[in-house]
């Protein structure tokens, strides 16, 4: 996620709206979120699914997988929808370093993957489904990201407008990916999460 926020800016912060210090506070969440994420109690879905990082560990195989989850994936899925969570909050702070718009739209996108997360540990869809999702999800944050900053730049109100309407219709259409209860019901079927 911090490789998202990088190009991320704010108002208040001059063109390129990147609070100061904001590169060292994003390399040093970045660097222990991989710790946590190196937990050799997720290494049972490495293989199905991209822990790390989306862009960089998807494979065809993992996009193309119909396996469910095992009984025996589960464990690893909890944990690393923990680690997310202890990801997460790591990145509260860079979070804070971007943006209104650009801050929100990245939240969502952190809580649809958390409700992805769950619907595959759940079974309510597949590796390959799951995979495509959350794909779909990281890339349409990218852009709304990437569209709310170009209309700071570019500063006239038809920008702001259009970018707005970009972000809103994804998502809205983020919604229809994941239950809204997913969480919720992995929760009850879990401990310590």
């Amino acid at each position: 996620m911090a490789a998202a926020l990088a190009g991320c800016s704010s108002a208040g912060f001059g063109r390129t709206g990147v609070a100061p210090g904001f590169q060292q506070t994003a390399a040093q969440a970045h660097a222990q979120c991989k710790q946590l994420f190196a937990d050799p109690a997720i290494d049972p879905i490495r293989q199905k699914a991209a822990v790390a990082s989306i862009e960089q560990d998807t494979t065809s195989e993992m996009k193309m997988n119909r396996e469910f989850p095992t009984s025996s994936d589960k464990p690893a899925i909890a944990r690393w929808l923990r680690a997310r969570g202890q990801c997460n909050q790591l990145m509260v702070a860079v979070r804070m370093m971007i943006g209104p718009q650009e801050r929100f739209i990245v939240e969502t996108h952190e809580k649809t993957v958390d409700l992805l997360i769950a619907e595959l540990y759940l079974g309510r869809i597949d590796y390959g489904t799951f995979a495509t999702r959350y794909m779909r999800v990281y890339f349409e944050m990218k852009w709304a990201v990437q569209t709310q900053i170009a209309a700071r730049v570019i500063n006239e109100p038809h920008a702001a407008e259009h970018a707005q309407q970009i972000s809103t219709r994804i998502l809205v259409g983020w919604t229809t990916l994941a239950a809204p209860d997913a969480l919720e019901r992995m929760r009850a079927q879990t401990t310590g999460l």
